[in-house]
């Protein structure tokens, strides 16, 4: 089995999230993952949601503001779920005694 396949499986199985027990192998290959994916989408987010202001103030200093403003679109900002922090607010306290 390869490291990816390793991953996918752990991902997709059911980990016993429960803070009581010292994490296990699984349990922090499935936090690492999902905590790199917040980091991920705040990161990305974060970036085209300045790009998307920067593009804003361009159209808004054109001559023709309002006609570059509706070519841009009503679009203010780019959101993912995994924005939030939900995984890593939950596992970022586990004991990790391995």
């Amino acid at each position: 089995m390869t490291i990816l396949e390793r991953v996918k499986s752990i991902v997709s199985s059911d980990i016993d999230l429960s803070e009581d027990k010292p994490a296990t192998i699984e349990k922090m290959i499935y936090a690492a993952y999902y905590i790199g994916r917040e980091e991920s989408a705040r990161r990305l987010s974060d970036m085209y949601n300045a790009h998307i202001e920067e593009q804003r103030k361009r159209a808004q200093a054109c001559r023709y503001h309002r006609l570059a403003e509706t070519i841009i679109g009503e679009e203010r900002y780019l959101y993912s779920p995994d924005y939030r922090g939900d995984a890593t607010e939950l596992l970022h306290n586990d004991p990790a005694d391995i």
